[in-house]
């Protein structure tokens, strides 16, 4: 009888360390304990909700000296159609170990859908830029050669 009890606590112990040690993360409500919990690289889950935009992160841990980090669009409130077409895209950034810093700042640590999405729809944007500013200049020098 008591060699079957202190099996089922140790199959018990074991069941709650893996969980806690693998599946648990730890839920931030404020952009204060997510920075902690970033420079800590602690397993956390937070979702940032601004007027734009629903975001959730997920520090999964640390790995090479870098803290990684899960950042996933869950819904656009206000854009366009090809920012909305954004939602439900994740990417994984590496930001270094003890740095306080929201992972997407630096899209060159980031890699995923959701990070080729967005240099996509930058790209897009500097091309529409350009092509009205070039449409601009044509317009422009006409202009001087019908003066001159």
């Amino acid at each position: 009888m008591i060699i079957e009890i202190i099996i089922a606590v140790i199959i018990i112990g074991l069941i709650w360390s893996i969980y806690f040690g693998f599946f648990y993360y730890a839920k931030c409500l404020d952009k204060t304990c997510f920075a902690n919990n970033v420079v800590n690289c602690k397993k956390t889950i937070y979702y940032d909700d601004t007027p734009e935009t629903l975001m959730s992160y997920k520090i999964l841990g640390a790995d090479s000296g870098k803290c990684d980090v899960e950042v996933k669009l869950l819904q656009v409130k206000v854009g366009t159609s090809a920012i909305s077409r954004l939602e439900n895209k994740a990417m994984t950034c590496s930001i270094q170990l003890g740095t306080l810093t929201m992972p997407e700042s630096n899209l060159q640590n980031c890699n995923g859908e959701l990070r080729e999405e967005i240099q996509e729809a930058m790209i897009n944007n500097l091309h529409s830029q350009i092509v009205q500013n070039l449409e601009q200049m044509k317009i422009s020098s006409e202009l001087n050669e019908t003066t001159i």
